[in-house]
């Protein structure tokens, strides 16, 4: 809530499903960095329990799955939280919400919960939480302060900027996020499980 006080405008995009969830990017800082510590944490302690050398009857990514679950559903209800914090006041927006915005989301929280748990995996906890924890702040700080503006788009916070009322979103933006977040996170979750 207080960081909705400081930063959490939607006065440009009252009303407007696209402005106020593109809006809601803002949150992507609160939003990943439960899921990529959380996944650190689930990843430390199997690397520490030594269970990925046991014999099981369970797959390595249904392993995984079980793992990371809750580290992805706890970002994914904070950034939820985000998105009804920016509605707040304003009357039902016409039109269908922007699905395609509410996956780049998904997927980008996918992202840092993958991250998270490589580093939990390859790490101590007491290196991979606290590092888990700064990348994902890095990723997202960094990039938006980037003069290369695709590069913005990649981690998703600058989308943000989208949308007043006269405003729409070429489609690029949430899918060049979506296409980036799914195949990095892919990439580490084969490089964790490899």
């Amino acid at each position: 809530m207080a960081y909705y006080a400081a930063y959490g405008s939607s006065s440009d995009a009252e009303g407007y499903w696209l402005g106020t969830a593109a809006q809601a990017a803002i949150f992507l800082f609160l939003s990943a960095a439960p899921a990529a510590v959380g996944a650190a944490i689930e990843g430390s302690r199997l690397r520490s329990a030594r269970a990925i050398n046991e014999t099981t009857v369970r797959s390595p990514l249904s392993v995984f799955f079980q793992q990371t679950w809750p580290s992805l559903l706890a970002g994914l209800g904070v950034q939820a939280f985000a998105i009804m914090l920016m509605m707040r006041g304003a009357a039902v927006p016409p039109g269908p919400p922007p699905f395609l915005l509410l996956t780049a989301y998904v997927a980008i929280i996918a992202f840092h919960t993958a991250l998270g748990y490589f580093l939990g995996r390859v790490l101590p906890v007491a290196v991979s939480v606290p590092l888990a924890l700064f990348l994902s702040y890095v990723w997202l700080g960094f990039s938006w302060s980037v003069g290369y503006f695709p590069l913005r788009y990649l981690a998703g916070l600058a989308l943000v900027s989208c949308c007043r009322v006269d405003q729409s979103m070429p489609a690029a933006a949430p899918l060049a996020a979506i296409v980036f977040s799914l195949v990095a996170a892919i990439g580490l979750v084969v490089a964790t499980l490899g």
